[in-house]
């Protein structure tokens, strides 16, 4: 594991929760370019082209799987179980996307 090559993202999007100079830094150390929000009470705020709307798309995915109960809830004590249970609720929603 320790050779295996690490893959890095080409831009992190982070919310205002993650916009301090700590995580900032480490996130420069390792090249890792970021897009962070700024405080409201930011006393240097630093420019950041506008985010694109792409959260919505995640969120609405997680609820999709919040209507199924046996995944929004884990029962399963087996990680199988729960990762099948995980795909068929995947391959319904796929299936009624397909239907529209």
């Amino acid at each position: 594991m320790r050779n295996s090559k690490v893959l890095k993202p080409e831009i992190l999007s982070l919310d205002k929760a993650y916009a301090n100079n700590a995580i900032k830094d480490k996130l420069k150390k390792r090249n890792i370019r970021y897009r962070i929000p700024n405080k409201k009470n930011a006393k240097n705020p630093e420019w950041i082209a506008p985010l694109n709307p792409f959260r919505w798309t995640v969120e609405r995915t997680f609820a999709w799987f919040n209507a199924f109960r046996a995944v929004k809830t884990c029962w399963e004590f087996k990680l199988k179980n729960y990762t099948a249970l995980f795909q068929i609720a995947f391959a319904i929603i796929l299936f009624r996307m397909s239907c529209k």
